[in-house]
C-alpha cells in the first residue's frame, strides 16, 4: 500500500509511507515472506517533479533467518508524466 499527504500550510512539501508484504504462499523455495517498508519526505520542485529523501528497507525470512536486501537513506527526484 501508499499513502501519500501533503501538509496544507506548505503546499509543495509532501510525506509519504509505502508498505508491501508478500506471504509465502507467492514467495519463492525456501522464502517465507517478503516485505518493503518506506518513509518519504518530498518538496515538489513543479507540478511534475520532485526531489525527495527516503528510508527504506528490503527484507526477507529465508530459512528460518531474516536478510536485510536493502536498509538506508537514499535521495533521489521523482518525474511523472
Amino acid at each position: 500500500g501508499m499513502l501519500r499527504y501533503a501538509i496544507p500550510q506548505e503546499n509543495r512539501l509532501i510525506l509519504g509511507i509505502d508498505a508491501y508484504y508478500a506471504p509465502p504462499i507467492v514467495s519463492f523455495k525456501d522464502a517465507k515472506r517478503f516485505y518493503e517498508l518506506a518513509a518519504r519526505i518530498q518538496y515538489e520542485l513543479f507540478p511534475t517533479a520532485g526531489a525527495y529523501v527516503e528510508y527504506r528497507k528490503y527484507t526477507m525470512e529465508f530459512r528460518k533467518k531474516d536478510i536485510n536486501f536493502e536498509e538506508g537513506f537514499r535521495v533521489g527526484m521523482q518525474i511523472t508524466f
